[in-house]
């Protein structure tokens, strides 16, 4: 393990402090920020619920968690052209147990019932916001960037959104989060079991949403590095790995093979968007991944599902900042807003360069270097592809973003061990917008969302 940090106290308590304090101040304020939205209010193709009968099914995500619910089996028919069931079952499945529990047990309002799972979806968030935590003191981060980093994943906007949609966007963001926690954890310690949980954790999240196969590569590289680095035999190494990746491979494909064996899906099938606009025949490659169109949003309304249009980059920032919550606004509250998405958009730059100067730099060990690299460029790539591949505004989404900040936080963290002038102020600089990011979010989020 790499040397770890120090830092002074703020005012007058120690870090641990601050980090316990901000832990439970995020949790209190996306659980209040769940509680005030209607658990259908904002997820895309949610669906309503009605009463199913004689076997018929209902599309969206409603539907699917209620089929499941009222019938206790697999949908028994193909689910190409009905919203939902082409999706992994385990979230769905989840739902169902909790409404056996709340609903048929405790004869709880159905709307109440739904309304405590979207709230678990804000815990599903925080767990997996605390992986990343996992990942920053595994690099050796303590200290004040340590809090600085914490901040940010407790109350970065998209994480806000996040956990309070109807699906299972949290939760895979949970397993996937845990799997590069452990994974991270095995290449310490060499432990087989650690290695046995960032499987079955990658697995879970295979089988709540196929976004979770976007960290794999990180988790491959890290693997890769451990066959090479000479720290476990051959035939050790071997031993823990073969097993783990049984167990990966066994969870990832037993729902996609399932349906094309009984139904000829395609494997990895996730369905047609419904409701979805669609992107005009007539917009390039360039303007859909022009990321200058970001800067457009300064202009707009922050509100609107449509208003980036085909750009990648404008309508997921759009989604990141302001999803569909944040509508309604005075000249303060406006101003406010620009504020918000201004030190947003300048925490993220400032945070990319000063990873990609770490790269350079011996503050991150090769592996981890390599680690995030891949990672990053893993989910960008598959990210880009996927939204050029299903041409639909909505695509560019939230819920595919949370997990790319653990890559290029951890390169920010690292930088606040280099003692170069430059690197200090650059590192203060970005500490500090990040607090008065996550004072803004909480603020606009708590009131005005």
């Amino acid at each position: 393990m790499e040397k770890t940090s120090t830092s002074k106290r703020i005012l007058g308590f120690p870090d641990a402090f601050w980090i316990g304090y901000a832990i439970m101040v995020a949790i209190f304020l996306k659980l209040v920020f769940d509680i005030q939205h209607d658990y259908a209010a904002f997820t895309p193709h949610v669906g309503k619920w009605t009463e199913l009968a004689h076997g018929t099914a209902h599309s969206g995500n409603l539907g699917v968690i209620q089929y499941y619910f009222t019938y206790h089996h697999l949908p028994d028919f193909s689910p190409l052209g009905t919203t939902g069931y082409a999706n992994p079952p385990f979230f769905y499945i989840f739902c169902a147990g909790i409404l056996e529990l709340t609903h048929r047990l405790g004869n709880w309002a159905i709307g109440t019932c739904l309304h405590c799972i979207s709230c678990l979806n804000a815990v599903f968030v925080m767990i997996g916001s605390l992986s990343g935590i996992g990942l920053l003191r595994k690099a050796g981060i303590r200290g004040r960037g340590l809090v600085a980093a914490i901040l940010f994943l407790l109350f970065f906007p998209a994480y806000y959104f996040l956990g309070q949609r109807l699906n299972g966007d949290a939760m895979a963001f949970m397993f996937s989060g845990l799997a590069l926690n452990a994974a991270a954890g095995w290449f310490q310690t060499r432990r087989k079991r650690t290695l046995i949980f960032a499987a079955v954790f990658f697995g879970l999240g295979t089988l709540t949403s196929y976004a979770a196969l976007a960290v794999l590569p990180a988790i491959l590289a890290l693997v890769i590095f451990a066959g090479r680095d000479g720290r476990t035999e051959g035939p050790v190494f071997r031993s823990q790995v073969i097993p783990s990746a049984i167990i990966a491979g066994a969870m990832s494909l037993v729902w996609p093979v399932y349906n094309r064996i009984r139904f000829g899906v395609p494997l990895f099938y996730a369905g047609a968007p419904e409701g979805f606009t669609p992107i005009g025949s007539g917009v390039g490659f360039f303007d859909r991944i022009n990321p200058l169109r970001i800067f457009g949003l300064f202009g707009l309304d922050f509100s609107g599902s449509t208003q980036a249009g085909a750009n990648i980059p404008g309508q997921t920032a759009r989604s990141v900042f302001f999803s569909d919550y944040l509508t309604s606004f005075n000249d303060v509250t406006r101003t406010l807003a620009r504020l918000y998405l201004f030190l947003g958009i300048f925490v993220l730059i400032l945070m990319h360069a000063l990873w990609i100067w770490s790269l350079f730099t011996d503050c991150m060990s090769r592996a981890l270097k390599v680690f995030t690299v891949v990672g990053y460029a893993a989910m960008i790539i598959g990210y880009i592809a996927i939204c050029l591949a299903i041409p639909y505004v909505e695509m560019a989404d939230v819920r595919f973003i949370p997990a790319f900040v653990f890559f290029p936080l951890l390169g920010l963290a690292s930088m606040g061990k280099r003692k170069e002038r430059l690197a200090r102020i650059l590192v203060v600089t970005e500490n500090w917008a990040i607090f008065a990011l996550a004072v803004l979010t909480a603020f606009l989020l708590g009131f005005y969302a």
